[in-house]
């Protein structure tokens, strides 16, 4: 395995296993890239065990790499109940996931995305005001701590309540992934440097799907990455 930067190309993700069979047909209708999750705890699975979310295991890793497809990752947000928005939360969840990618057997230098998504900001502009210095207070310790593991962060951005100027100051980060859940519209871009990646819609089976069947058997994301404003992309993992 090495460590590259991202093919310009379509993008798929999913919080699924992936097998090596739907892998190589992934492959064969184009996508370049598959982008897939790690846990926020120390723990890697040695193989798939079903469970949706599924972090990435070691044997689904090299059925993708099999495949001839470059794997990307994102981190789990926390679905249920509060995120816990602090410099200490930020510090151990980025921490555990450089010890995750390491426990993969990838190389330093690998973009992971933290999933800035789930967060419930007051309406209130004063209540508001507090809950982004918790936001930005997690993320700034996510990325040192990341970093600080031999990781390059990233940030997949979902979350409304920052502004560019925000997200484009948090040290160490070097790439941002659009969500598709709000869309740039909505979402501070962060100028100068932009995002290297944007989330298409949705193809699962579930209520967010508007009834889009899934691709191959499989929920997915669509998606897109490219250069973003300062000429870069973001980091992924393939064989060789």
């Amino acid at each position: 395995m090495r460590v590259k930067r991202a093919t310009i190309g379509a993008i798929i993700d999913a919080s699924t296993a992936i097998n090596l069979e739907t892998a190589k047909r992934f492959k064969a209708a184009g996508v370049s890239t598959v982008m897939r999750y790690i846990r926020r705890d120390k723990y890697v699975m040695e193989k798939p065990d079903g469970h949706w979310p599924e972090s990435l295991s070691k044997l689904e890793l090299s059925w993708l790499l099999a495949a001839g497809l470059d794997v990307g990752l994102f981190q789990f947000a926390r679905f249920n109940g509060a995120n816990y928005l602090s410099k200490t939360a930020g510090e151990s969840i980025g921490e555990a996931a450089a010890w995750n990618v390491k426990a993969l057997g990838i190389p330093n230098g690998m973009t992971c995305f933290v999933d800035a998504e789930w967060y419930d900001a007051p309406t209130s502009r004063v209540k508001r005001y507090w809950y982004n210095r918790r936001v930005l207070a997690y993320l700034r310790a996510w990325g040192r701590s990341y970093h600080a593991g031999g990781g390059r962060p990233g940030c997949y951005e979902a979350y409304d309540g920052l502004s560019g100027r925000q997200w484009y100051g948090l040290p160490k980060y070097r790439s941002y992934y659009c969500s598709a859940m709000k869309g740039p519209r909505m979402l501070g871009d962060p100028q100068p440097r932009g995002f290297c990646a944007w989330q298409g819609l949705e193809h699962s089976g579930g209520k967010a799907s508007r009834g889009r069947p899934p691709v191959f058997g499989t929920a997915i994301d669509t998606g897109q990455s490219h250069y973003d404003r300062k000429g870069d992309r973001f980091y992924v993992v393939t064989a060789g």
